[in-house]
């Protein structure tokens, strides 16, 4: 499983500061490699799909 940190930001500022992409974003390999960037998830409904995945 690939490591991952909770966040909880107080406002929406800081919300933008915390993310780099979405889901979509994170799944796509380029030159072989996934840019693993921080992501935006909503209640983490499929996080853990996504994380046996190794997507994020």
């Amino acid at each position: 499983m690939n490591p991952f940190q909770w966040t909880e930001p107080a406002t929406l500022a800081d919300a933008f500061g915390h993310g780099a992409a979405t889901a979509a974003e994170a799944a796509l390999v380029r030159n072989g490699k996934t840019a693993n960037p921080a992501l935006f998830k909503a209640g983490g409904v499929d996080l853990l799909d996504l994380m046996k995945e190794n997507i994020v």
